[in-house]
């Protein structure tokens, strides 16, 4: 439905070129819920800026359902009005003085979008009916939560019947349970309604809960690209796992690969990791990290351990109470590491603790200073 090629933008910035978009090639399917998530400054809001005719890139390709809307090679460049597409900002973007139906009938009345008034009429009243605003058709849009008017903005949006949805930070604005309860009917919405969509969020936790996919991007480019369980349990670089969740990092150097293991001299001794699908094998020798979520983490009393060679020595630093877990800061050595349980064991700071790593939850990944990306900006 969507095909972006090697997309470039570029700005300057004082004497220096930069990137906003580094040659981007992303596909998206028909009815697919894909996010782009990155830090601010990645390149994200571009990318959708330019997909939407907001922005004009420099190269490359955009097109939708097989018509071109930008093509550099071809002089192409379709505006924004006349794009088979809608989108919904982070500010809602609605009208103060009309209400939640005109709102919504505005786009339909004029340009080349609009509709007979009985056709016209008959899609608003299924869309308000679709995100439970039919009570609130009259109501100025002044009146309503924050919530209510970001169901307006969609309910907008979604009117128009484009190909493609666009969706800025939506939910930024609102309180974490209502964010929380919007974004799972959000995602059952765009999949009931098989609407392609493309939404863009620095939340992490929010990717995780909604994309089909995930487009991870930093410094303009596109990182890594996968299901949200592919970039959570196997991110391809030390960046994408940083981002993605919490993460310990043990700096090592190869000294042994078997099959699918990789043995890495550590300050800690000798630890064994596995490399992500699609990630780029090591050689012995080589610089690579060791990452291992708090979670995957065992922790047993030092007296109770029995003598393994995937188990450190540790004192315990802190412990955060935090309801569902208790989030430990262990010292191993030289390293600090964090450790999160639940509440079979309690340990105390100073207690003396055994660390217990499962290669088959811990990643071997490049190091952030071996990934090669430059300067780049949004």
């Amino acid at each position: 439905m969507l095909e972006i090629t090697q997309l470039r933008k570029t700005y300057r910035d004082k004497r220096e070129q930069v990137y906003a978009l580094d040659g981007i090639d992303l596909a998206v399917k028909k009815g697919e819920f894909l996010v782009l998530l990155g830090p601010s400054g990645c390149g994200k809001t571009t990318t959708l800026r330019s997909i939407a005719g907001l922005e004009r890139p420099d190269e490359g390709e955009i097109t939708i359902d097989g018509q071109p809307v930008y093509a550099a090679a071809q002089h192409i460049f379709v505006p924004p009005e006349k794009r088979p597409i809608s989108m919904v900002f982070q500010s809602y973007a609605i009208w103060p003085h009309l209400s939640v139906y005109d709102n919504v009938a505005l786009p339909l009345k004029v340009g080349h979008r609009r509709l007979e008034q009985e056709e016209r009429e008959k899609r608003i009243k299924e869309v308000l009916a679709l995100l439970g605003l039919e009570s609130l058709a009259d109501r100025k849009v002044t009146a309503l939560s924050g919530g209510q008017q970001q169901r307006v903005s969609l309910a907008r949006a979604i009117a128009q019947r484009p190909k493609v949805l666009l969706m800025d930070e939506p939910l930024s604005n609102l309180d974490y349970k209502l964010r929380v309860r919007l974004r799972s009917e959000l995602k059952a919405l765009m999949h009931q309604l098989e609407l392609t969509t493309v939404y863009v969020t620095h939340d992490q936790e929010e990717a995780l809960a909604m994309g089909d996919r995930i487009a991870v991007m930093n410094q303009g480019k596109l990182i890594q690209l996968g299901t949200p369980r592919e970039i959570y349990q196997q991110p391809l670089t030390e960046f994408v796992a940083r981002f993605i969740g919490e993460m310990n990092f043990i700096s090592g150097t190869v000294r042994q690969i078997d099959q699918d293991e990789v043995h890495l001299e550590t300050a800690l001794g000798n630890l064994v990791g596995k490399v992500p699908k699609d990630g780029q094998r090591p050689v012995v020798g080589q610089k690579r990290t060791l990452g291992i979520r708090p979670t995957d983490i065992d922790m047993i009393p030092e007296q109770t351990a029995e003598a393994r060679g995937d188990q450190v020595a540790g004192t315990i630093v802190s412990a955060q109470y935090l309801g569902e877990s208790i989030d430990y800061t262990v010292q191993a050595g030289p390293i600090t590491l964090q450790v999160k349980t639940h509440h079979r064991l309690v340990f105390q700071p100073n207690d003396c603790v055994t660390l217990q790593f499962d290669p088959k939850y811990a990643i071997v990944i490049e190091p952030d200073d071996e990934t090669g990306w430059g300067k780049r900006h949004e």
